[in-house]
């Protein structure tokens, strides 16, 4: 199987950040580059 590159070597991949995506963690969000996407959620102990 080859890989068909569309994309230069210097050009990123579309961004996108949404904050909150997670309603009930402190804080969140959800990072979609290409077909990844990261979901990081924080919490507050004392």
């Amino acid at each position: 199987m080859s890989l068909v590159r569309t994309r230069p070597d210097d050009e990123l991949r579309p961004l996108s950040l949404e904050l909150g995506a997670v309603p009930n963690a402190e804080g969140s969000c959800l990072i979609t580059t290409g077909n990844t996407r990261v979901l990081c959620a924080a919490s507050v102990a004392e």
